[in-house]
């Protein structure tokens, strides 16, 4: 039988055996880490209308993996009978859940616009005689429309 191999740690390294208490993490997704101090925004949309990377999708992102998390943290809360890291999981998950549902709402109000925009364009190309404007105003509707249904 062979002796089980120690593993050494830096001093810096928290070891897992002796730090057990759980810690509050903030997670932030990468596109909203900055090096300035102005906050920015960014928002790309991919010509493809079902994916879309957007501020909506971020939140949405964001928003379950808050979610999961709280639920975890919640878990084990209960399984270790700690209340507060139960109650804290708890609000995580909600908050989770609210800010998913608001990156949800977020993008279905975007696909409403580039669908009703879209349609514009493409009755305006079509009593112009506009022929790249009429394709155009379609594609841009049919990418708010699939927009909307991922959303709803």
């Amino acid at each position: 039988m062979t002796a089980p191999i120690a593993i050494r740690r830096a001093p810096s390294e928290p070891d897992p055996a002796v730090d057990a208490r759980i810690k509050p993490c903030d997670f932030r997704p990468p596109s909203s880490i900055s090096s300035s101090s102005t906050p920015t925004s960014t928002t790309t949309t991919s010509t493809n209308p079902i994916i879309m990377t957007s501020n909506s999708e971020q939140n949405k992102a964001s928003g379950t993996m808050s979610s999961l998390m709280g639920s975890a943290k919640e878990t084990l809360g209960n399984l270790t009978g700690s209340q507060s890291t139960a109650q804290d999981g708890s609000q995580q998950h909600a908050k989770g859940e609210a800010q998913k549902t608001g990156g949800q709402a977020q993008g279905y109000v975007q696909g409403a616009t580039d669908s009703l925009t879209g349609k514009k364009d493409s009755v305006v190309g079509s009593l112009t005689g506009d022929k790249s404007q009429q394709a155009s105003g379609e594609a841009q509707k049919t990418k708010g429309d699939a927009q909307q249904s991922w959303n709803s």
